[in-house]
């Protein structure tokens, strides 16, 4: 039903961008679809954040992959979608008036390189750096380091499956999981739980 509304809606916007009619009446029109019980997500507890981030991985800093180590993070201070984290330039972490944001686009790079997609429009957006992140973990030098080795993206070892960056490392958080300990929850607790 929602893709014969999809239809529909480009049909009339169409309509509308030839004076057809005055307004699109089926702009965002959709039925609301009920996720089975199965596919809820719950959040994560402070005890489970406890495990994640005193697992010996962190601890001891032994991931193999910067991504595994900063993704999780990324997206628990400052709620970033993973594909969004995933997916980040170089550039795309910097300075705001004077405050360190990461800014979630879809444009190009310096070097006329873009390859990366918004959810919807209203995604585009800056977020905030939590100090954590900046003073304690120092992200921004990671970032400065990724460019100065020539990298364009700040994860170049996540490489593109279909038309995510982000599905490697959605594969291997779901393994890190199963080593560590996680309250029981009503729905599903996987990388978006972090949000």
């Amino acid at each position: 039903v929602n893709n014969n509304l999809t239809n529909i809606s480009s049909f009339l916007t169409w309509c509308e961008d030839e004076q057809l009619i005055p307004t699109n009446p089926a702009h965002r029109l959709k039925i609301k679809e009920e996720k089975p019980e199965t596919e809820h997500r719950s959040p994560y507890t402070t005890k489970d954040l406890e495990n994640i981030f005193n697992a010996p991985q962190y601890v001891d800093d032994t991931f193999l992959h910067p991504s595994d180590f900063w993704c999780p993070l990324l997206s628990l201070f400052t709620g970033a979608r993973r594909e969004e984290v995933c997916q980040l330039h170089v550039e795309d972490v910097r300075q705001e008036e004077g405050l360190w944001v990461l800014d979630i686009n879809k444009e190009k790079n310096v070097h006329g390189f873009a390859n990366k997609k918004l959810k919807n429009p209203s995604a585009k957006r800056l977020l905030p750096l939590h100090p954590f992140l900046v003073e304690t973990l120092r992200f921004p030098e990671f970032a400065r380091q990724q460019a100065q080795k020539g990298h364009l993206r700040i994860f170049p070892e996540l490489v593109k499956i279909n038309t995510n960056y982000g599905h490697k490392l959605g594969e291997r958080f779901s393994e890190f999981r199963k080593t560590i300990e996680l309250e029981e929850a009503e729905g599903v607790k996987d990388f978006h739980s972090l949000r």
